[in-house]
């Protein structure tokens, strides 16, 4: 069972005030969700596969096809000018500063 203790201080990490009588009722609930996995322990699961998937329909699958190009030149076209000189002379956007 979660002490109340325990129920304050995950209130405080998660920023969260709540009144006593909600930490009592906390208390119980999540007392009552963790008993519930804790069940979940005795259950005897050896010859039971894990879940891959929910659906039983094969995907389609391809190849993989690497296409490196580089498209550097056409990035740079559309980069705003500054005192006359053009982004793409030094590889990287020039930009206005937005921070102070």
């Amino acid at each position: 069972m979660i002490s109340n203790e325990e129920v304050k201080k995950a209130a405080k990490l998660s920023k969260l005030i709540f009144k006593d009588d909600e930490i009592q009722r906390l208390q119980k609930d999540l007392s009552g969700i963790l008993d519930m996995f804790n069940s979940l322990e005795h259950l005897n699961v050896t010859n039971i596969e894990p879940l891959k998937s929910v659906l039983t329909i094969n995907l389609r699958m391809r190849e993989d096809e690497s296409s490196v190009q580089d498209l550097q030149k056409e990035l740079f076209q559309n980069a705003p000018k500054k005192s006359n000189t053009k982004s793409s002379d030094f590889n990287y956007f020039i930009v206005p500063k937005v921070v102070e």
